[in-house]
């Protein structure tokens, strides 16, 4: 990857979050796409006026489950939900796929992206699984496990090994897996940790959080590799982007 130079514009990146909440998420993520040369811009099912077609690249934040309606299943008890962020995340993760511009998403951002691809999500994960992981604020801070890369992949090749360690917490699992994504990495049970799509743009998906970790060049290079991807432009390039940055 190539540091951008001083004369090029820095690329504008999505950042899909819940109106609510998730400021304290969205400034992590911030961070990690400035420390990569670009510009992230929050939105949320609040924000008016604004189009895909006017960012260079989509980054889905974390956050509460995807709704089972999304994926033809039954609410689990005691979940939360944000019916108004899937709609909206949906639709903007169908439309960069379309317009071919770069996606990065981030653990509940991987499901969602899977469900846009016509997928299914886990909700209740297996009780092992959930055994496993922290009660407490520190604990989560704190939390790792092992995951498996798959060789050949992107997430491979960017991280240049097979096994890494993450702080994967969310609750939810893909299940199904959509249309033009695979699995790129594993967990200890067999659960998918990353996904990906085919070669020629950017589709990256992870289970874990490394806007939480950006002090690890490896995390810092998934927000540097959807950045890049931006500036590359690469498919079609944004629709009069000038015109409709914000």
């Amino acid at each position: 990857m190539t540091e951008p130079s001083p004369a090029e514009p820095a690329p504008t990146i999505a950042v899909t979050t819940s109106a609510a909440s998730d400021l304290g998420v969205f400034s992590l993520i911030w961070a990690g796409v400035r420390l990569a040369g670009g510009r992230a811009v929050r939105v949320t099912p609040r924000t008016r006026g604004t189009q895909p077609a006017a960012f260079d690249g989509l980054i889905l934040a974390g956050g509460l489950n995807v709704h089972p309606d999304a994926y033809g299943q039954d609410v689990s008890p005691g979940a939360r939900y944000d019916p108004g962020r899937d709609g909206l995340e949906l639709e903007w993760a169908r439309a960069f796929w379309s317009l071919r511009r770069p996606v990065l998403a981030i653990c509940r951002g991987m499901q969602l992206l899977n469900v846009a691809r016509g997928g299914a999500v886990t909700d209740i994960l297996d009780q092992e699984v959930l055994s496993a992981l922290p009660s407490t604020p520190l604990g989560y801070m704190l939390y790792r496990k092992s995951v498996d890369i798959t060789p050949g992949t992107l997430l491979a090749q960017l991280w240049g090994r097979t096994r890494a360690t993450v702080n994967s917490l969310h609750r939810q699992a893909v299940a199904d897996i959509g249309e033009g994504l695979r699995v790129s990495a594993r967990g200890e049970h067999g659960e998918a940790q990353a996904l990906e799509g085919p070669p020629g743009v950017l589709r990256l998906a992870v289970q874990f959080h490394p806007e939480m970790m950006l002090y690890r060049r490896d995390m810092r290079a998934l927000f540097r590799s959807v950045v890049d991807a931006a500036r590359r432009r690469e498919g079609e390039s944004p629709a009069n982007a000038s015109q409709t940055r914000l």
